[in-house]
């Protein structure tokens, strides 16, 4: 059996834009929440000068290099097999790869122990 993971870096980009537009919702609440029950700004053209809208804020676009994320996820995760992958025969560590195509990763351990080294067993922790 062994261990298995895969990464679709194609999806990254969305979901990166996802989470700053999120975040410029946050920023929004907490702007328009300062001014609440702010005393002292009853005119309304005054109040107008202190809206935020979405169109103010300037969300990032990010441009993603898959073939160069992926050669450095790669990278780093062999890196850190050397340092976490358990060693008494190293097997384990020999069937330790990653495979990428495109935007997609896929990492995995051919050892048919891998998933108890990883995970432990009832009679030992991961």
């Amino acid at each position: 059996m062994g261990l298995y993971c895969h990464i679709d870096l194609d999806n990254l980009q969305e979901a990166s834009t996802n989470i700053f537009e999120e975040m410029a919702d946050e920023v929004i609440d907490e702007y328009e929440s300062t001014f609440d029950g702010f005393e002292g700004n009853e005119n309304e053209e005054e109040e107008e000068d202190n809206e935020i809208s979405y169109d103010d804020i300037s969300i990032p676009t990010i441009s993603l290099n898959t073939s160069n994320a992926a050669s450095a996820f790669r990278d780093a995760f062999m890196d850190s097999i050397e340092t976490l992958c358990p060693v008494r025969t190293g097997y384990l560590r020999s069937t330790c790869h990653c495979d990428i195509s495109g935007g997609n990763i896929e990492c995995y351990a051919n050892a048919e122990y891998a998933q108890y080294v990883e995970y432990g067993t009832t009679k030992m922790e991961a």
